[in-house]
C-alpha cells in the first residue's frame, strides 16, 4: 500500500514540475484536508511544501533548506529595497529613502514597500503585483495569473487587517512550526533619519500581524492554479498520515497520552498568547483614550486659571 502510494506522491510531484519552469514554486494544502488531518491529530494544523525548482536556487521537493528566512532588516546596499528598482522607493512619502517630506520629518518604514522589496529579492525579479496598497497588490496578482488562496505557504505575500484596523501586507517566512511567522515593515514617520538600520522591521508571529483572516498571494506559483498546487501536497499529506498513523499505532497508552497532552499544551499555549496580545492591545488602547481625557481635561483647567488670572484686577473704589 504504501509502495502504491509513494509513487503516486511521486506522479503527482513530476507533474507539476513542468508547470513552475523558470519561477520557484511554493505549494499550498488543500484548506479541507489540511484541516481534516489536523483534527484527527495525525498531522500539525499548518503544512507548507516546495516544489523543485529548475533555475532560480530557493526550493526544492518536500523540503526548504533552501530557503533563507528574512529575519532581520534589509541592509541599504540591498537595491531591491533601497533604489529605483522598488517602485515605492521614487516616492519619499511612501519609503525610507533618507529625504525628508514636506513637513521636514521621515518615513522610516512602509509595508508595501517592504513587502514589493522581498517580493522581488525572493524571486530575483520584479514581482507582478503593481505598486499600490496591499489589496492592490492582491487584486495584480490575480490579474497577472498568480494564484492566491487561505492557507499560508513559504514566500507568499499576506494581506489583511492589521491589529491597527489598516490593511496591511507581510511576506511568510518560516511554516515549520504551529505558528507561521513572517517579516514586515509598517508606515511611520519619524523626526530624524535613523539611516537603514533604523528602519522598522519586525519578524513576528502571523498572529501578531493580522487581526482576521488572511489571504496569501502566492508568488512562486508559475501560473499554477490554487487546485494544482494542492495536488502535490495532498498526496505528500495522505502518505506523512498514514506513516504518523502507523507510529500511533506501535505506542504504549502512556505514549500516547504524553502526545496528546504535548499537543494540547502547544494549541493551549498558542491561544493564550493571542489572548494576551489582544488584552494588551485593547488596554493599550483603553490606557491612551484616558491619558488625553486627563491631559485635555488638566490643559482646560490650567487654561481656565491662567485666564481669570490675566483679566481679573483689583480697582481701590475711592
Amino acid at each position: 500500500m504504501m509502495q502504491n502510494l509513494d509513487s503516486r506522491m511521486n506522479e503527482a510531484a513530476e507533474k507539476s514540475r513542468p508547470l513552475s519552469r523558470g519561477r520557484r514554486a511554493a505549494a499550498v494544502v488543500s484548506a479541507g484536508l489540511a484541516f481534516a488531518l489536523a483534527l484527527s491529530g495525525a498531522l500539525p494544523a499548518t503544512s507548507a511544501l516546495a516544489l523543485e525548482d529548475e533555475e532560480d536556487e530557493g526550493y526544492y521537493l518536500e523540503e526548504q533548506s533552501y530557503f533563507s528566512s528574512r529575519t532581520t532588516a534589509p541592509s541599504a546596499s540591498n537595491p531591491w529595497f533601497y533604489s529605483g528598482a522598488n517602485p515605492y522607493f521614487n516616492y519619499p512619502s511612501l519609503a525610507p529613502t533618507g529625504t525628508p517630506i514636506a513637513d521636514g520629518k521621515y518615513v522610516i518604514g512602509n509595508c508595501t514597500w517592504y513587502a514589493w522589496g522581498r517580493a522581488a529579492e525572493l524571486l530575483g525579479h520584479a514581482p507582478a503585483i503593481g505598486s499600490g496598497g496591499p489589496d492592490d497588490m492582491v487584486a495584480a496578482a490575480q490579474a497577472n495569473g498568480i494564484p492566491t488562496g487561505p492557507v499560508p505557504a513559504v514566500g507568499a505575500l499576506a494581506v489583511g487587517t492589521s491589529w491597527t484596523g489598516s490593511r496591511h501586507v507581510a511576506v511568510v517566512e518560516d511554516t515549520s512550526g504551529s505558528v507561521p511567522y513572517v517579516s514586515q515593515s509598517g508606515y511611520t514617520i519619524a523626526d530624524e533619519w535613523p539611516g537603514a538600520e533604523g528602519v522598522v522591521f519586525n519578524y513576528i508571529p502571523l498572529s501578531y500581524a493580522f487581526e482576521d483572516e488572511v489571504t496569501y498571494v502566492y508568488l512562486s506559483g508559475g501560473g499554477m492554479t490554487y487546485e494544482e498546487v494542492a495536488a502535490a501536497e495532498a498526496a505528500r499529506l495522505k502518505a506523512e498520515s498514514e506513516n504518523r498513523l502507523q507510529q500511533l499505532a506501535k505506542m504504549t497508552h502512556a505514549e500516547a497520552r504524553r502526545e496528546i497532552l504535548q499537543r494540547a499544551n502547544a494549541a493551549l499555549r498558542e491561544d493564550a498568547e493571542s489572548m494576551s496580545r489582544r488584552i494588551q492591545e485593547a488596554a493599550k488602547e483603553q490606557g491612551e483614550t484616558i491619558a488625553r481625557g486627563i491631559v485635555a481635561d488638566a490643559i482646560s483647567r490650567c487654561a481656565v486659571s491662567h485666564l481669570s488670572e490675566a483679566t481679573v484686577s483689583t480697582v481701590a473704589v475711592p
